[in-house]
């Protein structure tokens, strides 16, 4: 997995551009799958979860502050993912 330019994040929070959220979609979308699979969620359930995660993405994703160190939104966002895994 790259890592999230900080200039992506920063575009997506400005604007909520299309190609940005695209390119996070394509970046994290796998790897939200992967992490949600391995807490043995069924299959039909991850890909709502996974909506539900990018959905509260870019529902907050004005708040997030990278701060310059390397894996902070991977870190918000499984932060975010675990969140709903508990309410599901």
């Amino acid at each position: 997995m790259e890592n999230t330019s900080v200039s992506l994040l920063d575009q997506f929070q400005l604007s909520g551009q299309s190609d940005s959220w695209d390119r996070l979609l394509t970046l994290y979308g796998p790897l939200l799958r992967r992490w949600i699979l391995k807490d043995e969620v069924k299959a039909s359930d991850a890909d709502d979860l996974v909506q539900d995660v990018l959905l509260a993405v870019a529902n907050d994703i004005k708040q997030f502050e990278h701060r310059g160190h390397v894996g902070a939104f991977r870190g918000w966002l499984k932060t975010i993912l675990l969140n709903r895994l508990r309410k599901h």
